[in-house]
Order: C-alpha cells, then structure tokens, then sequence
C-alpha cells in the first residue's frame, strides 16, 4: 500500500504524533494513565476515520482480537467479569489494536519517496523519546524546569521520564533507538547521528535501573547477528556488539557513580540482580489456574485471582491488576484451553511477520516490537496504548514490507465506519472518566474530612464506566449491620475487583456485622498477605479500635497479631 503522490496523507501525519502520549505528565487517580491513552486512542481512531485506502489485517491476529472481544463481552454477559466498563475496555483497546495493524500497513511509503508515514513516526518517536530522557536527566538531577510539565519524581526512586515509571522510560528510549535506527536506514540521518542519539537514549535506559534494558540489549544483539546479517543492516555487527558491552559498563557503575555525585540511582547493582516479587506473582497466578483452569476469571480480573488464593500463599507485600506475563494474562483471563490458543495465534502471527525478513527497515521494526514483548513477559507494558498502539503501527508495518499480498481484505467503507464508531465510544468515555476523576478527587477529600464531616457528594450517572460507578458506590457505602445480601454482593464483588487495602477492610467488617465471621477472617488474611505490612497493622489497629463499639466483631477469630495474620514471624523491611 503506497500513499498517493503529493503531500502525506493526514492519517500518517496522526498517526505520527501517536509518541507525543510519552510526554504527558497529567497522572491522576483512579487512573493514571487515562490521558496519555487518551490521546493516542483520539489519534488512532482520527486516522482511522481519515483512511480511505485498501486495508489488509493478518488472519491470525485478526482472530485473536475477535475472539478476545467476543469472549470479554461473553464474559460480562455470563457475570463472570462484574461490570460492563470492564469489558468494554478490552474491546476497546483490542479494536483500537486492530486499527493500529491495517493502518501500520499504510505506512511504509515507495522506496524513492522522501518523505513518508513510517518516517516521520520514527521522527517523532526518536525526538519524543529523546526529550523524555531529558525529562528523566532533569528529575534525576532534582531540578524541574519544565514546570507541571514535568511530572514530580518521590525521593529514592529511579528517573522516570513523564511515563511515571522508570521501566516504561526504558522501553521508550530502545523504542527512540529502533526510530532512529529507521531514519539511519532510510539515510534519512547520518551515522554520527545516528550514533550521538544512540548514546544519548542508551543513557535513559541505564538511567532508568530498568533489568528489562538488559534483555533488551540482548534482542539487538540477536537482531544484529541474524537478521540484520542477511538483510544489509546499517548497523555492523561490530557496531551492535560496541553498544551493548557500552550499557553493559554503564548500568554496572551507574550506581556507585551515583554515591559518589551523593544522588540516587534508586536500586544498586545489587538490588537490580534481585529477582523481586514476580516469581510470587507467577506461582500465585498459577494457584489461582489450578482453581479454575478452564474458564479462569474474565479478563482483566488478575486482582481476582490474586484475591481467591491469597488467604493461603504466603506474604507477598503487594497486590497486583496484571500478571507481569502477557501469557499468563492471558490464561488467567481465558482459562488454560482459549488462553492457550490465543497464545498460538499470536505467535503464529509474528513468526509470520518476521521470520524471514529480507527488507532492512523490517529489522529495526522487528527490534522495536521485540523490545516491547520482552517487557511484556515482565511487566504489562500492552495494557497501555502508548505501546500497544506503537506495537501494532510496527506489525503492519513490517507486514507491508515483508508480505504486502498477505492478510485478509476488509471492505472499503470499513475502516472509516470503524473510526467514526472508535472515535464516538472513545469521546464518550472521555466524558465519563473526566466526570469520574473529578468525583474522586472530592471523594477523596471527603474522606479525609477536609472541609467537611461528611461524605455528600453523589456518584456520577455512569452508564460505561460501570466498575468506577460501582467503586466509588462502594466508598460511599459505610458497613453497618442490617445490609441486604445484595449490598453485601456488590461489596464482595468491588473487594474482588479492587482490593485495596480500605476496601478489603471495609467489606470484612461489613461481612463480620451482618453474621459471617469467617468471611471477614479471610478478607483480614488477605489484606495482611496480599499488601504491605504497614497496611495490615493499620487494619488490625482500625478493627481493634471499631470493636469496642462493635461486639459483633469479637465473633471474628483473628489470628492474634498482624505478623500471624501476613504469616511472618519477623516484620518484613520497608519495600
């Protein structure tokens, strides 16, 4: 697919600024992350209602995507996933996916062009990325010149860019490398230019003390030494190895440049080698299949299935929305059969898309891609369009490179249908979440009696965002005896769903007050395994407080102290 001669198409020119989403430093609660997404989703489905071209869309992927949206929807429809938003979520970000690999297929412009769609992405995304090392410098250094522009970094932790975490900086800055890798290629740069932006964004990932950077590296390597081989590479083998022996010694004596400058890096060498609480993480998710293998728990319900289990796995210090495994994620969400089959399409889709590449521009896309699954077999880097979107621009572009006849042909309305429709549910949830972070915050106040005595405030009319309705419904609700087994089903279902250390608190006392002690013992349990210690003394402190007015709650047969309850015998170390 080539655009027509003349000036860019304005999908491209969209799509282009889909990296611009790193620099956003608004990060408010209950979600974070909701107008950096925000952005990108408002581009995508712009350049989606802007196409009018032939699309292609591979089958394998194009059957993941239907299948997961369907089965979320079935989901729903079937209560095993609470609430409507949750699913509309997912079939949210799966489509605005899709999007993104019909129209990567666009990008890649004729050989001859000067300027096309997947060069001035990589434009973008080199110089977005090199100003989010900046950021992370400027933060690291404990200066802000940028203002609110420039999101705050707590004492004691890792630069983080205006991503808000120190992995994600490092994922931007080698996908800033792979951009600049396509402008080298394209001899759109120079090498000397190519080089000093290398060095430069190499910096960010060692700055970032992220252990994903290594694995990484790791892939260029790989990259360097076989495809980019037979494919005439711009970047030698030689060149590839002299990169990563310079991070390698980097990031080994980042941390005791560190001590002597008197900053912090964050994490030692020594921290850094620690393998953390993943490994919990996994075993406990895969307890959590042994449950229930065949239809897991819906997706996005990781918290649920950390929650069934964690009365009976030991202290981990820390709740968890997502497995820090696309794979288990995906197990988790489907059941071992679906989940495995899932698993499948996708890796037949990319093996199709990239083995055998014989264009070098496939090479650098192949490292960007590749730099975004590692860390998502770490972390959940995909949960977030910033880099799901990029993600899927760099499938279909690699796509329409290496196979362009390949993939199934969507009629031509399509596509601008699609982005009409992705552009309305989009402004309508835009809508909703501007209603639902401003009602948080004055709950949150409320809360902490700031200005008031009481909670009066009223939840927004949520029609989508149906588990952020029912959340703050939940905060909203005091437990008190005489609760109906409908209130106290919903409290159960928002504990599940949400279990933060006030809301496990609050639907054990609400079960303890209305005649099911045992209930209220093991959502005790799981607070004081599932969270930090901190918390749980916190909680043994409010029940012991709350049960001189409350006799019901002597009924509760709590362990004798905090420690016995997380099933420590020592007070763990602060995190």
């Amino acid at each position: 697919m080539s655009n027509p001669k003349g000036a860019m198409r304005s999908f491209a020119v969209l799509l282009a600024l889909v990296p611009v989403a790193w620099l956003v430093s608004n990060h408010y609660a209950p979600w974070v992350s909701a107008w950096s997404d925000g952005l990108v989703l408002v581009l995508v489905a712009s350049s989606l209602s802007c196409w009018a071209g032939p699309s292609r869309i591979d089958i394998s992927l194009l059957a993941v995507l239907v299948i997961g949206s369907a089965v979320a929807l079935a989901q729903w429809a079937s209560g095993q996933v609470f609430f409507f938003g949750d699913a509309l979520m997912v079939v949210l970000y799966l489509c605005a996916f899709a999007a993104a690999l019909m129209l990567g297929r666009a990008l890649p412009g004729d050989s001859g062009r000067r300027l096309d769609g997947l060069t001035s992405l990589a434009a973008v995304m080199v110089a977005s990325a090199a100003l989010s090392v900046g950021i992370a410098l400027a933060q690291w250094m404990q200066v802000a010149p940028l203002g609110v522009w420039q999101v705050d970094l707590p004492p004691g932790t890792r630069p983080f860019g205006n991503v808000a975490q120190a992995n994600h900086l490092c994922t931007v800055a080698l996908l800033g490398i792979s951009a600049a890798g396509l402008l080298f290629q394209s001899a759109r740069i120079g090498k000397a230019v190519f080089f000093l932006c290398t060095a430069w964004l190499l910096f960010g990932m060692v700055m970032s003390g992220s252990r994903t950077g290594w694995l990484q590296i790791a892939a260029l390597l790989v990259i360097a030494l076989t495809v980019g081989a037979r494919t005439r590479w711009a970047l030698a083998r030689r060149e590839a190895v002299a990169l990563a022996v310079g991070f390698a010694l980097l990031a080994a004596g980042w941390p005791a440049f560190n001590d002597w400058l008197g900053l912090s890096s964050g994490r030692s060498l020594e921290q850094a080698v620690q393998p953390g609480t993943r490994y919990a993480h996994w075993t406990a998710m895969l307890d959590a299949l042994r449950q229930q293998p065949w239809s897991g728990y819906g997706w996005q319900q990781v918290a649920r299935a950390q929650h069934s289990v964690a009365a009976d796995r030991p202290y981990v210090g820390e709740n968890i929305e997502h497995a820090h495994n696309i794979v288990l994620d995906l197990l988790v969400w489907n059941g071992v059969p679906l989940g495995l089959l899932l698993v499948a399409l996708l890796v037949w889709g990319l093996l199709r898309t990239f083995r055998g590449c014989r264009d070098p521009r496939s090479a650098w896309l192949l490292l960007g891609a590749a730099g975004i699954l590692v860390h998502g077999m770490l972390e959940y880097p995909l949960e977030y369009a910033y880099f799901l979107i990029p993600l899927g621009l760099f499938i279909g572009a690699t796509q329409a490179l290496e196979r362009p006849a390949e993939g199934v042909v969507l009629p031509s309305p399509l596509p601008r249908v699609g982005g009409l429709v992705l552009m309305t549910l989009v402004a309508a949830i835009g809508y909703e979440y501007a209603q639902v972070e401003t009602s948080f915050r004055t709950l949150r106040m409320e809360a902490a009696r700031i200005g008031t005595a009481t909670i009066t405030s009223e939840t927004p009319d949520l029609r989508l965002l149906t588990q952020q309705r029912a959340f703050q419904d939940f905060i909203r609700t005091e437990a008190r005896t005489g609760m109906s087994p409908s209130q106290l089903e919903t409290m159960r279902s928002v504990a599940e769903r949400f279990p933060y250390p006030p809301v496990m608190l609050r639907y054990a006392l609400a079960s303890a007050l209305n005649g099911h002690p045992r209930e209220a013992e093991l959502e005790i349990r799981r607070l004081c395994r599932m969270h930090r210690f901190e918390r749980c003394e916190e909680a043994y402190d409010a029940w012991t407080s709350i049960t001189s007015q409350q006799p019901l709650l002597r009924q509760v047969a709590l362990p004798p102290t905090a420690l016995a309850a997380a099933g420590l015998t020592v007070r763990p170390p602060p995190p």
